[in-house]
């Protein structure tokens, strides 16, 4: 059974809400999602995760925030809406999991799966965090956010490290 949750900054009262204006690049690969699959021999608690993820969104609140159109532009609405995180149990190992590792059932097992089509109607949310544990111990930490963060993500960054 999958529990989900969405998770949120602790301190959000100490944090303004904003918006960040997309570029048009942006707005091209807005329907562009990436994975990222994390293996760890050993399983991790999924409560140290969610601290550990709360903690990372008070520096990086972009990723709990939602796609809109304000005013006809394309943006990013930062008022911590929340970061989908997950956990899954598997009756089967890891290793059995990644002999086939490209199968695109793989897909749906590791990552909870982001509809771009829909992100912005529903509102859903542009981040989501899979923790999926093996039978034999070992875990998986799925990753799906949508391409365009990356680069409104890194400008973010490399704006603060020149500061």
């Amino acid at each position: 059974m999958q529990n989900t949750q969405s998770i949120r900054l602790v301190k959000a009262h100490q944090h303004s809400s904003r918006v960040i204006h997309c570029n048009a690049f942006d707005e091209v690969l807005r329907e562009v999602p990436v994975s990222v699959a994390f293996y760890y021999k050993k399983s991790l608690n999924a409560g140290e995760l969610k601290l550990a993820l709360e903690a990372v969104l008070e520096s990086f609140d972009l990723f709990a925030g939602r796609l809109s159109y304000l005013d006809g532009d394309f943006c990013i609405d930062c008022r911590n809406q929340g970061v989908s995180f997950s956990t899954q149990d598997h009756d089967f190992t890891m290793t059995q999991l990644l002999r086939d590792q490209f199968a695109t059932k793989n897909n749906e097992i590791l990552f909870d799966l982001i509809n771009p089509k829909t992100v912005i109607k529903k509102q859903e949310a542009v981040l989501t965090i899979k923790v999926n544990y093996f039978e034999d111990g070992g875990m998986c930490l799925g990753s799906l956010r949508l391409s365009h963060l990356f680069s409104v993500f890194s400008e973010k960054v490399s704006h603060k490290a020149l500061l």
